[in-house]
């Protein structure tokens, strides 16, 4: 996580494009934070700093790049469908935004909400 301040904290744009085609840093580490998500519980308070580090760093909570993360991570398809593509959406975009105005400690209220991945 260093690394990441470090970089943002020298100016490095979250939103950068490396060509006009690719995803974006930051829709490349919001896909890994979610597939994090569902697979490697161990790494979510790591994963849950990183994207407060870019949001609060000027990293987008529009709704296109939210959907950009969705559609590359690793989500069971089923729970997209039971709930909606749109609530996953306005679930993680909540959390995001929430992010952007708080300082202290991540808690509970910061995690996504589990019935995305199936997890209640």
């Amino acid at each position: 996580m260093g690394i990441v301040a470090a970089l943002l904290g020298n100016g490095a744009d979250p939103n950068f494009v490396a060509k006009d085609e690719s995803p974006s840093i930051w829709v490349w580490t919001l896909t890994f934070a979610l597939n994090a998500y569902q697979n490697e519980a161990d790494k979510l308070d790591m994963w849950m700093n990183v994207l407060r580090l870019m949001v609060t760093n000027g990293a987008s909570t529009k709704k296109n790049v939210i959907e950009k993360a969705l559609d590359a991570a690793m989500i069971r398809t089923s729970n997209l469908k039971t709930l909606g593509r749109d609530f996953a959406r306005k679930s993680i975009q909540g959390t995001l935004q929430s992010m952007m105005n708080h300082s202290g400690p991540l808690e509970e209220r910061f995690r996504f909400d589990g019935r995305i991945w199936g997890n209640s």
